[in-house]
């Protein structure tokens, strides 16, 4: 038997982080198959069996889907379906996708929308939660006295720089889509290291909370219409498994006190031990030593932060490549309007992302290693 892991072309760290999650009931890792390329992958050895855990949001440009590969035994669970997508539901709902998603038996959907969304279309589901609540801790790292934020506003920032003397880490889940699968790796184990070692998380990111509960730091998720990386509706049934706050609930600090942060409630762990109990079911293995499979719980906190702002560096000026040339290919491409249209969404996407990729470059230092 061969194993198969999802690698990602995506614009957030978060999706390498699933895959880290779902590493743990791998014995081996043979195969590395892009997520939105599923349905394209081709077997070198096709009279091989390969497992592979499906979980993850379908999908992003372009999109390729179903599984259909013969020799991959998927199992799919913690799927997330984008139905503000056409296209997306389109080839969720094909006779071939329909037919192959119920040949596995009920679908495990991510979140209560998702569960909702198969149901409807005459695809049998539930609940799963998600792979990344099952991340096991490396008892090699240590807490440290700062507070962890990724992808929070000004405003929360600087609530935060005003009411604590602990250091303060700013960070974004923000990555190159061009990055190769080696740096998208580590760089999502600096930050479950990150994760891992802060007093608390206060975070915009789903796929910074669910990480967080899962090794035990006190985590809130900020709750908003429109929260980054999608709409709110993809939070439902996660969201209250953290502290949930509006941002004006947290700003007025009476809720949780990042000084004295209160411990997560345990509802998450009903996920995380089905989760785990199928997972490991479905390979036969169970890792439970450490979410990392290199070194990283004997590095020590400042080496980690350097790291970090290397690689956010590196991100950064690879950010500036990607923006330059969407911005060409519009200019070139101004006849054809539907082409036209992606690239503008395109554009604007990466914008934002190197907006958020050059604050984190830039104060990375300044925040964190010189105290705040």
């Amino acid at each position: 038997m061969k194993y198969a892991l999802y690698t990602y072309t995506t614009e957030n760290i978060g999706d390498d982080i699933q895959s880290i999650a779902a590493r743990r009931f791998l014995p081996t890792v043979d195969y590395r198959i892009d997520r939105d390329l599923v349905g394209l992958w081709n077997n070198p050895e096709p009279t091989e069996k390969v497992k592979l855990i499906t979980n993850g949001w379908y999908m992003h440009k372009p999109y390729a889907w179903p599984v259909k590969d013969k020799s991959l035994n998927p199992l799919y669970i913690s799927l997330y379906v984008e139905q503000e997508d056409n296209r997306v539901v389109k080839a969720f709902l094909t006779d071939e996708s329909r037919r192959k998603l119920n040949a596995h038996g009920k679908v495990g959907a991510r979140d209560v929308a998702t569960k909702k969304f198969f149901e409807s279309h005459g695809i049998e589901a539930y609940l799963s939660g998600c792979v990344t609540l099952t991340l096991q801790k490396d008892e090699n790292i240590k807490k440290h006295d700062f507070i962890l934020l990724t992808d929070v506003s000004e405003k929360i920032y600087n609530y935060i720089k005003k009411n604590t003397d602990k250091k303060v880490v700013y960070l974004s889940n923000v990555v190159s889509t061009k990055q190769n699968t080696e740096v998208r790796d580590e760089l999502a184990e600096l930050y479950l290291y990150l994760y891992q070692s802060a007093t608390c998380v206060i975070t915009e990111r789903l796929h910074t909370a669910l990480p967080s509960l899962a090794l035990e730091t006190p985590v809130v998720l900020i709750r908003k219409d429109n929260p980054i990386g999608g709409i709110d509706y993809r939070l439902r049934g996660l969201g209250e498994l953290a502290h949930y706050l509006t941002e004006d609930e947290f700003l007025e600090g009476k809720v949780f006190d990042i000084n004295n942060p209160k411990a997560n409630k345990p509802d998450y762990k009903k996920y995380r031990q089905s989760l785990i109990r199928t997972c490991s079911d479905f390979t036969g293995y169970n890792n439970q030593q450490s979410f990392s499979r290199s070194e990283i719980g004997y590095k020590s906190f400042d080496e980690v932060l350097d790291r970090v702002y290397f690689l956010s560096q590196m991100n950064l000026k690879q950010l500036s490549i990607e923006t330059s040339l969407n911005r060409y290919k519009l200019n070139q491409m101004s006849d054809l309007e539907h082409v036209v249209e992606d690239q503008k969404i395109e554009l604007n996407k990466l914008t934002g992302v190197k907006f958020t990729a050059r604050r984190l470059a830039g104060n990375v230092k300044r925040r964190i290693l010189n105290g705040k």
